[in-house]
Protein backbone atom coordinates (compact mmCIF):
# COMPACT_ATOMS: atom_id res chain seq x y z
CA UNK A 1 0.00 0.00 0.00
CA UNK A 2 1.38 3.39 -1.00
CA UNK A 3 -0.57 6.29 0.58
CA UNK A 4 0.02 9.93 1.50
CA UNK A 5 0.72 10.36 5.24
CA UNK A 6 -2.03 12.96 5.65
CA UNK A 7 -4.64 10.57 4.24
CA UNK A 8 -3.49 7.66 6.40
CA UNK A 9 -3.40 9.85 9.53
CA UNK A 10 -6.97 11.03 8.89
CA UNK A 11 -8.21 7.45 8.48
CA UNK A 12 -6.41 6.32 11.64
CA UNK A 13 -7.88 9.24 13.58
CA UNK A 14 -11.39 8.18 12.59
CA UNK A 15 -10.72 4.53 13.37
CA UNK A 16 -9.14 5.34 16.74
CA UNK A 17 -12.61 6.32 17.98
CA UNK A 18 -13.49 2.62 18.07
CA UNK A 19 -12.43 1.90 21.64
CA UNK A 20 -11.26 -1.59 22.55
CA UNK A 21 -13.56 -2.91 25.28
CA UNK A 22 -11.99 -6.34 25.63
CA UNK A 23 -8.24 -5.86 26.11
CA UNK A 24 -7.72 -9.62 26.41
CA UNK A 25 -8.26 -9.93 22.64
CA UNK A 26 -4.97 -8.51 21.36
CA UNK A 27 -6.13 -8.64 17.74
CA UNK A 28 -8.59 -5.79 18.49
CA UNK A 29 -5.60 -3.47 18.92
CA UNK A 30 -4.94 -3.80 15.19
CA UNK A 31 -6.42 -2.23 12.08
CA UNK A 32 -7.22 -4.54 9.21
CA UNK A 33 -6.08 -3.44 5.76
CA UNK A 34 -8.11 -5.51 3.39
CA UNK A 35 -8.30 -4.96 -0.35
CA UNK A 36 -9.39 -1.34 -0.57
CA UNK A 37 -10.56 -0.78 3.02
CA UNK A 38 -9.18 0.01 6.46
CA UNK A 39 -11.32 -1.62 9.16
CA UNK A 40 -11.43 -1.48 12.93
CA UNK A 41 -13.73 -3.29 15.34
CA UNK A 42 -14.34 -3.77 19.06
CA UNK A 43 -16.85 -6.57 18.34
CA UNK A 44 -19.77 -4.20 18.97
CA UNK A 45 -18.87 -1.42 16.54
CA UNK A 46 -17.23 -2.07 13.19
CA UNK A 47 -15.96 0.89 11.15
CA UNK A 48 -14.62 0.57 7.63
CA UNK A 49 -13.06 3.32 5.50
CA UNK A 50 -12.57 3.02 1.74
CA UNK A 51 -8.92 3.44 0.79
CA UNK A 52 -8.32 2.70 -2.88
CA UNK A 53 -4.57 2.86 -2.16
CA UNK A 54 -4.85 -0.40 -0.20
CA UNK A 55 -6.30 -2.48 -3.04
CA UNK A 56 -4.46 -5.77 -3.27
CA UNK A 57 -3.17 -5.47 0.31
CA UNK A 58 -4.24 -7.72 3.17
CA UNK A 59 -2.54 -7.28 6.56
CA UNK A 60 -2.97 -6.05 10.13
CA UNK A 61 -1.40 -2.82 11.41
CA UNK A 62 -0.69 -2.28 15.12
CA UNK A 63 -2.96 0.70 15.70
CA UNK A 64 -1.10 2.61 18.45
CA UNK A 65 2.40 2.04 17.04
CA UNK A 66 1.51 3.21 13.53
CA UNK A 67 -0.40 6.24 14.82
CA UNK A 68 2.54 7.26 17.03
CA UNK A 69 5.01 6.80 14.15
CA UNK A 70 2.92 8.91 11.78
CA UNK A 71 2.68 11.68 14.36
CA UNK A 72 6.28 12.53 13.46
CA UNK A 73 5.81 12.14 9.70
CA UNK A 74 5.09 15.26 7.59
CA UNK A 75 1.69 15.17 5.89
CA UNK A 76 3.20 15.44 2.40
CA UNK A 77 5.33 12.27 2.79
CA UNK A 78 4.29 9.08 1.07
CA UNK A 79 3.95 6.02 3.32
CA UNK A 80 4.52 2.51 2.06
CA UNK A 81 3.16 -0.42 4.05
CA UNK A 82 3.82 -4.01 3.02
CA UNK A 83 3.59 -7.46 4.50
CA UNK A 84 7.04 -9.06 4.80
CA UNK A 85 5.71 -12.26 6.37
CA UNK A 86 2.53 -13.34 8.18
CA UNK A 87 3.93 -11.78 11.39
CA UNK A 88 6.00 -8.80 10.11
CA UNK A 89 4.85 -5.61 8.39
CA UNK A 90 7.21 -2.98 7.01
CA UNK A 91 6.40 0.72 7.11
CA UNK A 92 8.48 3.23 5.15
CA UNK A 93 7.84 6.98 5.48
CA UNK A 94 10.46 9.40 4.21
CA UNK A 95 13.78 8.32 5.75
CA UNK A 96 12.10 6.14 8.38
CA UNK A 97 11.99 2.38 7.88
CA UNK A 98 10.27 0.16 10.46
CA UNK A 99 9.52 -3.51 10.77
CA UNK A 100 6.54 -4.08 13.03
CA UNK A 101 5.32 -7.29 14.58
CA UNK A 102 1.78 -8.15 13.63
CA UNK A 103 -0.76 -10.94 13.78
CA UNK A 104 -2.16 -12.99 10.95
CA UNK A 105 -4.96 -11.27 9.06
CA UNK A 106 -6.96 -14.51 9.39
CA UNK A 107 -7.14 -13.87 13.17
CA UNK A 108 -9.08 -10.62 12.69
CA UNK A 109 -12.83 -10.88 13.44
CA UNK A 110 -14.98 -10.83 10.32
CA UNK A 111 -17.31 -7.88 9.84
CA UNK A 112 -20.74 -8.38 11.35
CA UNK A 113 -23.39 -9.63 9.02
CA UNK A 114 -25.59 -6.63 8.46
CA UNK A 115 -29.22 -6.97 7.65
CA UNK A 116 -30.91 -4.14 5.84
CA UNK A 117 -27.52 -2.51 5.19
CA UNK A 118 -27.54 1.09 4.03
CA UNK A 119 -24.36 2.73 2.85
CA UNK A 120 -23.77 6.47 2.95
CA UNK A 121 -20.97 8.99 2.72
CA UNK A 122 -20.32 11.39 5.57
CA UNK A 123 -17.55 13.99 5.82
CA UNK A 124 -15.05 13.02 8.52
CA UNK A 125 -15.45 16.40 10.23
CA UNK A 126 -19.00 15.38 11.18
CA UNK A 127 -17.64 12.47 13.22
CA UNK A 128 -15.34 14.49 15.44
Amino acid sequence: MHIQAQRLKAALDLLSNVRVKNPTLDVLNYIAVDDGRLRCTNLEVDVSIATPESRGTSLLLPRARVKETLRHTPDYEMVTVASESPTVVSLVAGGLKLKLGTLSVEDYPPPPEAKDLREFTLPGSHLV
